[in-house]
Protein backbone atom coordinates (compact mmCIF):
# COMPACT_ATOMS: atom_id res chain seq x y z
CA UNK A 1 0.00 0.00 0.00
CA UNK A 2 1.40 3.37 -1.02
CA UNK A 3 1.42 6.38 1.35
CA UNK A 4 -1.28 7.93 -0.82
CA UNK A 5 -3.50 4.85 -0.43
CA UNK A 6 -2.92 4.82 3.33
CA UNK A 7 -3.80 8.50 3.55
CA UNK A 8 -6.94 7.95 1.49
CA UNK A 9 -8.02 5.04 3.70
CA UNK A 10 -7.39 7.08 6.86
CA UNK A 11 -9.47 9.93 5.46
CA UNK A 12 -12.30 7.53 4.61
CA UNK A 13 -12.27 6.06 8.13
CA UNK A 14 -12.27 9.54 9.66
CA UNK A 15 -15.22 10.58 7.50
CA UNK A 16 -17.07 7.40 8.41
CA UNK A 17 -16.51 7.97 12.12
CA UNK A 18 -17.64 11.59 11.85
CA UNK A 19 -20.71 10.46 9.95
CA UNK A 20 -21.40 7.91 12.67
CA UNK A 21 -21.25 10.57 15.39
CA UNK A 22 -23.57 12.89 13.48
CA UNK A 23 -25.99 10.05 12.73
CA UNK A 24 -26.10 8.91 16.35
CA UNK A 25 -26.71 12.50 17.47
CA UNK A 26 -29.64 12.85 15.09
CA UNK A 27 -31.09 9.52 16.24
CA UNK A 28 -30.90 10.56 19.90
CA UNK A 29 -32.77 13.79 19.27
CA UNK A 30 -35.40 11.98 17.19
CA UNK A 31 -35.97 9.48 19.97
CA UNK A 32 -36.32 12.17 22.63
CA UNK A 33 -38.61 14.19 20.39
CA UNK A 34 -40.99 11.28 19.81
CA UNK A 35 -41.15 10.49 23.51
CA UNK A 36 -41.93 14.10 24.36
CA UNK A 37 -44.52 14.36 21.59
CA UNK A 38 -46.35 11.46 23.20
CA UNK A 39 -45.97 13.04 26.65
CA UNK A 40 -47.34 16.34 25.36
CA UNK A 41 -50.37 14.70 23.76
CA UNK A 42 -51.02 12.82 27.00
CA UNK A 43 -50.94 16.18 28.79
CA UNK A 44 -53.64 17.60 26.52
CA UNK A 45 -51.70 19.07 23.60
CA UNK A 46 -52.80 18.63 19.99
CA UNK A 47 -50.62 18.05 16.91
CA UNK A 48 -51.15 21.72 16.02
CA UNK A 49 -49.55 22.70 19.35
CA UNK A 50 -46.49 20.58 18.56
CA UNK A 51 -46.21 22.16 15.12
CA UNK A 52 -46.50 25.69 16.47
CA UNK A 53 -44.04 25.13 19.29
CA UNK A 54 -41.39 23.45 17.15
CA UNK A 55 -41.37 26.00 14.36
CA UNK A 56 -41.80 29.07 16.53
CA UNK A 57 -38.63 28.19 18.42
CA UNK A 58 -36.55 26.87 15.51
CA UNK A 59 -37.78 29.58 13.14
CA UNK A 60 -36.84 32.41 15.50
CA UNK A 61 -33.41 30.89 16.19
CA UNK A 62 -32.52 30.30 12.52
CA UNK A 63 -34.16 33.35 10.91
CA UNK A 64 -31.08 35.61 11.47
CA UNK A 65 -28.84 33.06 9.72
CA UNK A 66 -31.18 32.86 6.72
CA UNK A 67 -31.43 36.65 6.53
CA UNK A 68 -27.65 36.92 6.39
CA UNK A 69 -27.31 34.08 3.87
CA UNK A 70 -29.96 35.61 1.60
CA UNK A 71 -33.63 35.01 2.21
CA UNK A 72 -34.53 36.23 -1.27
CA UNK A 73 -33.26 33.03 -2.86
CA UNK A 74 -33.16 30.97 0.36
CA UNK A 75 -29.38 30.96 0.65
CA UNK A 76 -29.02 29.99 -3.00
CA UNK A 77 -31.23 26.91 -2.69
CA UNK A 78 -34.21 28.49 -4.44
CA UNK A 79 -37.86 28.63 -3.51
CA UNK A 80 -39.01 25.55 -5.38
CA UNK A 81 -36.46 23.34 -3.64
CA UNK A 82 -37.01 25.17 -0.37
CA UNK A 83 -40.72 24.36 -0.43
CA UNK A 84 -39.95 20.69 -1.05
CA UNK A 85 -37.60 20.65 1.95
CA UNK A 86 -40.20 22.40 4.10
CA UNK A 87 -42.96 19.95 3.21
CA UNK A 88 -40.77 16.87 3.64
CA UNK A 89 -38.95 17.72 6.89
CA UNK A 90 -41.33 20.35 8.22
CA UNK A 91 -45.11 20.43 7.96
CA UNK A 92 -45.73 16.95 6.58
CA UNK A 93 -43.18 15.14 8.70
CA UNK A 94 -44.04 16.78 12.04
CA UNK A 95 -47.82 16.79 11.65
CA UNK A 96 -48.09 13.15 10.56
CA UNK A 97 -45.59 12.04 13.20
CA UNK A 98 -47.55 13.79 15.96
CA UNK A 99 -51.03 12.86 14.71
CA UNK A 100 -50.19 9.15 14.75
CA UNK A 101 -49.93 9.21 18.55
CA UNK A 102 -53.60 10.15 18.81
CA UNK A 103 -54.39 6.56 17.82
CA UNK A 104 -51.44 4.41 18.94
CA UNK A 105 -48.98 4.07 21.81
CA UNK A 106 -45.39 5.27 21.74
CA UNK A 107 -44.00 1.94 20.57
CA UNK A 108 -45.73 2.18 17.18
CA UNK A 109 -44.30 5.55 16.25
CA UNK A 110 -40.94 4.56 17.72
CA UNK A 111 -40.56 1.77 15.16
CA UNK A 112 -42.80 2.37 12.16
CA UNK A 113 -41.78 5.96 11.43
CA UNK A 114 -37.98 5.53 11.54
CA UNK A 115 -38.15 2.09 9.95
CA UNK A 116 -40.11 3.47 7.00
CA UNK A 117 -37.62 6.32 6.69
CA UNK A 118 -34.69 3.91 6.76
CA UNK A 119 -36.14 1.36 4.37
CA UNK A 120 -37.38 3.98 1.94
CA UNK A 121 -34.13 5.91 2.09
CA UNK A 122 -32.14 2.77 1.39
CA UNK A 123 -34.30 1.92 -1.62
CA UNK A 124 -34.13 5.47 -2.99
CA UNK A 125 -30.37 5.55 -2.51
CA UNK A 126 -30.05 2.28 -4.39
CA UNK A 127 -32.52 2.80 -7.25
CA UNK A 128 -32.57 6.57 -7.71
CA UNK A 129 -29.22 7.84 -6.44
CA UNK A 130 -27.36 4.73 -7.72
CA UNK A 131 -25.60 4.00 -4.43
CA UNK A 132 -24.30 0.47 -3.94
CA UNK A 133 -26.63 -2.16 -2.45
CA UNK A 134 -24.63 -4.63 -0.38
CA UNK A 135 -25.69 -8.08 0.86
CA UNK A 136 -25.69 -6.69 4.41
CA UNK A 137 -28.25 -4.07 3.46
CA UNK A 138 -30.43 -6.72 1.83
CA UNK A 139 -30.35 -8.87 4.99
CA UNK A 140 -30.99 -5.80 7.11
CA UNK A 141 -34.05 -4.98 5.01
CA UNK A 142 -35.59 -8.41 5.69
CA UNK A 143 -35.00 -8.05 9.45
CA UNK A 144 -36.39 -4.53 9.34
CA UNK A 145 -39.63 -5.59 7.68
CA UNK A 146 -40.03 -8.42 10.20
CA UNK A 147 -39.61 -6.02 13.12
CA UNK A 148 -42.08 -3.50 11.76
CA UNK A 149 -44.59 -6.28 11.11
CA UNK A 150 -44.40 -7.37 14.74
CA UNK A 151 -45.06 -3.84 15.97
CA UNK A 152 -47.93 -3.24 13.55
CA UNK A 153 -49.51 -6.60 14.43
CA UNK A 154 -50.79 -5.18 17.72
CA UNK A 155 -53.16 -2.76 16.01
CA UNK A 156 -54.21 -5.38 13.46
CA UNK A 157 -54.74 -8.28 15.87
CA UNK A 158 -56.01 -6.36 18.92
CA UNK A 159 -58.62 -4.17 17.29
CA UNK A 160 -60.55 -3.88 20.56
CA UNK A 161 -57.68 -2.16 22.37
CA UNK A 162 -56.60 -0.09 19.34
CA UNK A 163 -59.72 0.31 17.16
CA UNK A 164 -58.13 3.10 15.09
CA UNK A 165 -54.55 1.91 15.42
CA UNK A 166 -54.20 1.42 11.69
CA UNK A 167 -54.81 5.16 11.17
CA UNK A 168 -51.90 5.96 13.48
CA UNK A 169 -49.68 3.39 11.79
CA UNK A 170 -50.42 4.88 8.36
CA UNK A 171 -49.64 8.34 9.74
CA UNK A 172 -46.24 7.10 10.86
CA UNK A 173 -45.61 5.53 7.45
CA UNK A 174 -46.46 8.89 5.87
CA UNK A 175 -44.04 10.69 8.19
CA UNK A 176 -41.31 8.21 7.33
CA UNK A 177 -41.90 8.71 3.60
CA UNK A 178 -41.64 12.47 4.09
CA UNK A 179 -38.20 11.94 5.59
CA UNK A 180 -37.23 9.75 2.63
CA UNK A 181 -37.98 12.68 0.34
CA UNK A 182 -35.89 14.97 2.52
CA UNK A 183 -32.97 12.54 2.50
CA UNK A 184 -33.03 12.21 -1.28
CA UNK A 185 -33.27 15.99 -1.71
CA UNK A 186 -30.28 16.63 0.55
CA UNK A 187 -28.11 14.23 -1.43
CA UNK A 188 -29.33 15.17 -4.90
CA UNK A 189 -29.15 18.93 -4.37
CA UNK A 190 -26.04 18.96 -2.14
CA UNK A 191 -27.65 21.26 0.43
CA UNK A 192 -25.65 22.23 3.51
CA UNK A 193 -26.88 21.25 6.98
CA UNK A 194 -27.47 24.75 8.36
CA UNK A 195 -29.19 25.85 5.17
CA UNK A 196 -31.48 22.82 5.26
CA UNK A 197 -32.45 23.35 8.89
CA UNK A 198 -32.97 27.10 8.43
CA UNK A 199 -35.14 26.72 5.34
CA UNK A 200 -37.31 24.05 6.97
CA UNK A 201 -37.71 26.02 10.20
CA UNK A 202 -38.31 29.49 8.76
CA UNK A 203 -40.68 28.48 5.94
CA UNK A 204 -42.64 26.14 8.21
CA UNK A 205 -42.86 28.82 10.89
CA UNK A 206 -44.03 31.42 8.37
CA UNK A 207 -47.02 29.19 7.54
CA UNK A 208 -47.73 27.49 10.84
CA UNK A 209 -47.43 30.32 13.37
CA UNK A 210 -49.84 32.83 11.72
CA UNK A 211 -52.37 30.06 11.04
CA UNK A 212 -52.12 28.84 14.63
CA UNK A 213 -52.63 32.32 16.08
CA UNK A 214 -55.53 32.96 13.71
CA UNK A 215 -57.47 29.72 14.19
CA UNK A 216 -56.27 28.46 17.57
CA UNK A 217 -54.88 29.68 20.89
CA UNK A 218 -51.77 28.85 22.95
CA UNK A 219 -53.95 28.01 25.98
CA UNK A 220 -53.03 24.31 25.98
CA UNK A 221 -49.32 25.12 25.84
CA UNK A 222 -49.62 27.72 28.60
CA UNK A 223 -51.51 25.23 30.76
CA UNK A 224 -48.40 23.03 30.96
CA UNK A 225 -46.15 23.34 33.97
CA UNK A 226 -42.99 25.34 33.39
CA UNK A 227 -40.75 22.23 33.49
CA UNK A 228 -43.03 20.43 31.02
CA UNK A 229 -43.15 23.43 28.68
CA UNK A 230 -39.39 23.87 28.95
CA UNK A 231 -38.83 20.22 28.01
CA UNK A 232 -41.06 20.62 24.96
CA UNK A 233 -39.20 23.75 23.88
CA UNK A 234 -35.84 22.02 24.34
CA UNK A 235 -36.59 18.73 22.61
CA UNK A 236 -39.06 19.94 19.95
CA UNK A 237 -37.75 23.39 19.09
CA UNK A 238 -34.01 22.94 19.53
CA UNK A 239 -33.46 19.16 19.47
CA UNK A 240 -35.73 17.97 16.66
CA UNK A 241 -36.25 21.33 14.98
CA UNK A 242 -32.59 22.27 14.58
CA UNK A 243 -29.94 19.87 15.88
CA UNK A 244 -31.40 16.63 14.47
CA UNK A 245 -31.72 18.13 10.97
CA UNK A 246 -28.22 19.61 11.02
CA UNK A 247 -26.68 16.37 12.32
CA UNK A 248 -28.54 14.21 9.82
CA UNK A 249 -27.62 16.45 6.89
CA UNK A 250 -23.95 16.13 7.87
CA UNK A 251 -24.33 12.34 8.06
CA UNK A 252 -25.79 12.30 4.54
CA UNK A 253 -22.91 14.41 3.24
CA UNK A 254 -20.30 12.15 4.87
CA UNK A 255 -21.84 8.72 4.33
CA UNK A 256 -24.26 9.00 1.43
CA UNK A 257 -28.03 8.83 1.45
CA UNK A 258 -28.43 5.05 1.61
CA UNK A 259 -26.17 4.56 4.63
CA UNK A 260 -27.28 7.69 6.48
CA UNK A 261 -30.91 6.72 5.97
CA UNK A 262 -30.28 3.68 8.15
CA UNK A 263 -29.46 5.68 11.28
CA UNK A 264 -33.12 5.65 12.28
CA UNK A 265 -32.36 1.98 13.01
CA UNK A 266 -31.35 2.80 16.56
CA UNK A 267 -34.33 5.10 17.10
CA UNK A 268 -36.80 2.33 18.05
CA UNK A 269 -34.78 1.07 20.98
CA UNK A 270 -33.76 4.59 22.01
CA UNK A 271 -37.35 5.84 21.92
CA UNK A 272 -38.72 2.97 23.94
CA UNK A 273 -35.93 3.43 26.48
CA UNK A 274 -36.44 7.19 26.74
CA UNK A 275 -40.21 6.80 26.68
CA UNK A 276 -40.44 4.63 29.79
CA UNK A 277 -39.41 7.42 32.22
CA UNK A 278 -40.90 10.21 30.08
CA UNK A 279 -44.36 8.78 29.36
CA UNK A 280 -44.63 5.86 31.76
CA UNK A 281 -45.66 3.56 28.89
CA UNK A 282 -44.30 0.03 29.17
CA UNK A 283 -44.12 -1.71 25.79
CA UNK A 284 -45.41 -5.25 25.40
CA UNK A 285 -43.04 -8.14 24.83
CA UNK A 286 -44.10 -8.31 21.17
CA UNK A 287 -43.35 -4.60 20.74
CA UNK A 288 -39.98 -4.97 22.45
CA UNK A 289 -39.15 -7.92 20.20
CA UNK A 290 -40.20 -5.92 17.14
CA UNK A 291 -38.11 -2.93 18.20
CA UNK A 292 -35.03 -5.07 18.80
CA UNK A 293 -35.49 -6.94 15.53
CA UNK A 294 -35.91 -3.71 13.56
CA UNK A 295 -32.90 -2.21 15.32
CA UNK A 296 -30.81 -5.28 14.48
CA UNK A 297 -31.92 -5.16 10.86
CA UNK A 298 -31.07 -1.52 10.46
CA UNK A 299 -27.74 -1.97 12.23
CA UNK A 300 -26.84 -4.83 9.88
CA UNK A 301 -27.99 -2.77 6.92
CA UNK A 302 -25.77 0.10 8.02
CA UNK A 303 -22.81 -2.23 7.67
CA UNK A 304 -21.83 -2.52 11.32
CA UNK A 305 -20.73 -6.11 10.77
CA UNK A 306 -19.11 -5.57 7.37
CA UNK A 307 -15.55 -4.26 7.53
CA UNK A 308 -15.63 -3.38 3.86
CA UNK A 309 -18.25 -0.69 4.51
CA UNK A 310 -16.34 1.14 7.24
Amino acid sequence: MTPTDASRDATAVTSALRGLVFGLTAALFWAASMAFVRQGLNAGLLPSDILALRFTVSGIVLLPWLLRAGIGDLAGVGWARGLVLMLCAGLGFVFLGAAGYLFTPLSHGAVIQPATAALGGMIVGWLVLKERMTPARAVGTVLLIAGVSLIASRSLLNSDSLPMGWVGDLSFVGAGLCWVGFTAALKSWQIGPIAAAAIVAVLSGALVVPAFLLFDTPDRLLALSWPALGAQVLFQGFGAGILAIVAFARAVALLGAARAALFPGIVPALTLAVGIPVTGEIPSMIEIAGALLATLGLTVGLGAFDRRNV
